[in-house]
């Protein structure tokens, strides 16, 4: 069961990732309009806290055990990144 929240920690991690890179062109989709910005947003955090969430419940059941150190590692930088660049450019285009 950890190795299923581990995988999905990671899964969530990864969209979380892309969707951080990607929400700033989505601006773009809404004819000037913020409404796609924003699902971007909502759609990196959400992925980003579903990561966490999924990182904790596996660790909570089983603690860290072989590989799951690596993936956790690799999903918690992921999700560094992705709550830090997305609140980095909100704050830019807010300004």
């Amino acid at each position: 069961m950890s190795k299923k929240h581990t995988l999905l920690a990671m899964l969530f991690a990864i969209i979380g990732f892309v969707f951080s890179q990607l929400f700033q062109n989505m601006f773009y989709w809404g004819g000037q309009s913020f409404n796609w910005f924003y699902i971007g947003v909502g759609l990196s955090y959400g992925c980003s806290i579903l990561s966490v969430v999924f990182m904790v419940t596996s660790y909570q059941k089983n603690g860290l055990i072989g590989s799951d150190i690596l993936f956790n590692l690799f999903s918690s930088l992921l999700v560094g990144t992705s709550i830090f660049w997305t609140t980095f450019i909100v704050i830019a285009w807010q300004g």
